[in-house]
């Protein structure tokens, strides 16, 4: 047995420590958590119902932090129920037609191993963000009829009509993009002729008098009544429930 000043004779030993993050691998706690994601994604692929409940906790809140950034969900970001339907709607696409997409995006890494099913996924949500901005009552697409330089569509914020005899002053509150004026290009065949000149004239800020005289109404009382005829028709012409 070795002493203890024979020991201390002894020359020092070089000892090999490797570093996993060294060889280039990532053992951080996100990387570890996106590693079990493309086990998640793997198994539930192949229709395990305990993998596929997994997967939608840990997507949840990575979908709903990516749905609050307005240039991600521009004017729905801001309300948590829209939100949560993207989030739905993203989940049931991934679900559908028997994981179908899940597995698409299995055969897309088999032939790019770089590729990460959250890199994949945000590809998928934006599309389906697009297709729920689309289809949200309040948004006019205007894709179709857009005039060169105008944007693609027009979000109308639905609020109740103003009460009996608020509407001698200020702009319609149909709108929060566009002004009125710009709304009604769209409107064609939606309002009458006297309708339309009415509504005209109230985002023109003339007063009740003014239209009344304008279209030979009788008073103030009979051009408020055709604004608000107008407006209504006009948000229900954009809602989709009365035809043009």
């Amino acid at each position: 047995m070795a002493t203890s000043s024979h020991a201390a004779c002894l020359p020092p030993r070089t000892v090999a420590v490797y570093s996993l993050r060294g060889r280039g691998l990532d053992v951080s706690p996100r990387a570890e958590a996106n590693a079990e994601l493309e086990r998640l994604v793997a198994v539930a692929a192949g229709g395990d119902a305990a993998a596929w409940g997994q997967l939608w906790e840990r997507l949840e809140p990575r979908l709903l932090g990516l749905l609050r950034r307005p240039s991600f969900l521009a004017h729905l970001a801001h309300r948590p129920d829209a939100r949560r339907d993207v989030v739905v709607a993203i989940m049931g696409r991934l679900r559908s037609d028997r994981f179908h997409r899940l597995q698409l995006y299995l055969d897309a890494r088999r032939h790019d191993p770089g590729l990460t099913f959250m890199r994949w996924l945000i590809v998928l949500a934006k599309r389906v963000a697009i297709d729920c901005l689309r289809a949200d009552p309040d948004y006019v697409d205007h894709r179709r009829s857009r005039h060169p330089g105008e944007a693609p569509g027009t979000w109308i914020e639905t609020q109740a009509l103003p009460g009996d005899g608020v509407l001698s002053g200020g702009r319609p509150p149909m709108t929060n993009r566009v002004t009125a004026r710009q709304i009604l290009r769209y409107a064609d065949g939606a309002l009458t002729d006297p309708q339309k000149r009415a509504l005209e004239m109230w985002a023109e800020q003339s007063s009740l008098e003014d239209i009344a005289a304008a279209l030979g109404l009788d008073g103030p009382p009979a051009a408020e009544r055709l604004v608000r005829a107008a407006v209504e028709r006009l948000r229900r012409h954009f809602r989709g429930s009365e035809p043009a």
